[in-house]
């Protein structure tokens, strides 16, 4: 299994947006989505959306999504963290855990 991590920045407006992409023409398969945004205020929210379609909403303070089925991303796909109504400049994170797909082995979602 492989680790990334990636920074988040509130903006001005309040939003954080972090993009998951695979390297090259690599593929991957997300098996676990975690976050942190610890000192996220009260009603703030945090969505996980693949290619701009919800996958799922977590805790916009820490949050995991893993489980069945799995988020299968290739270069073409934008798998995206997206919060809102935070305070701007609030900095968290993102960690993903993924398994390297074979060319081809790519499903349909």
């Amino acid at each position: 299994m492989q680790v990334e991590q990636y920074p988040a920045v509130a903006d001005a407006q309040g939003k954080a947006i972090v993009t998951i992409q695979p390297f090259g023409h690599s593929k991957w398969q997300v098996q676990q989505v975690t976050t942190k945004m610890p000192n996220a205020p009260a009603g703030a929210t945090c969505i996980i959306n693949r290619n701009g379609y919800p996958v799922a909403a977590i805790s916009a303070q820490v949050g995991t999504a893993s489980g069945l089925p799995y988020i299968e991303i290739g270069t073409w796909d934008r798998m995206t963290v997206e919060w809102e109504h935070l305070t701007p400049g609030l900095t968290g994170q993102v960690q993903i855990f993924y398994e390297p797909l074979a060319e081809g082995y790519l499903n349909a979602v």
